[in-house]
């Protein structure tokens, strides 16, 4: 069963923590959201912000899949989405994150604002930058054409 994604969010602009461990979010996102996201810390090198709702349809689909899964360690590990999970405040378009979470981008307050459909992802940008490299020397185009995409 595939969710219902209400909100996209598409495309990658750059980005600042001011000194309060604040985010300007991109008009074009902000505009999308009502309320306050949640912020998740465990998710890679970045952050990754959901709007609430969307947070609720992961978090529902997690404990669909927990009572239907034969693997209860994954799942374990998955549903600890919720303790790595915290209110982010959205106000006039900047957002709030949580001390706890301001580490993981902090390297040098400049920010890369990664829109990937129903949530954004917080990345400082140098880890951006380094993760943006071809892999095995294989670039986006070339696994879209293995896709048949291209």
């Amino acid at each position: 069963m595939w969710r219902e994604v209400l909100t996209m969010f598409f495309g990658n602009y750059p980005g600042t923590l001011d000194e309060k461990g604040r985010v300007h979010i991109p008009s074009i996102f902000a505009k999308q959201v009502k309320g306050d996201f949640m912020v998740v810390l465990q998710w890679g090198e970045a952050l990754a912000a959901f709007p609430r709702e969307q947070f609720e349809r992961l978090a529902n689909r997690l404990e669909e899949e927990a009572k239907e899964s034969k693997d209860a360690k994954k799942l374990e590990r998955a549903r600890n989405i919720f303790q790595y999970s915290f209110t982010a405040t959205f106000k006039n378009g900047k957002l709030l994150v949580p001390q706890e979470l301001r580490s993981v981008i902090n390297h040098d307050k400049k920010l890369k604002i990664i829109g990937i459909k129903d949530k954004i992802e917080i990345w400082s940008e140098a880890d951006w930058l380094a993760q943006q490299k071809p892999v095995d020397g294989k670039t986006m185009r070339d696994d879209l054409d293995g896709f048949g995409l291209l």
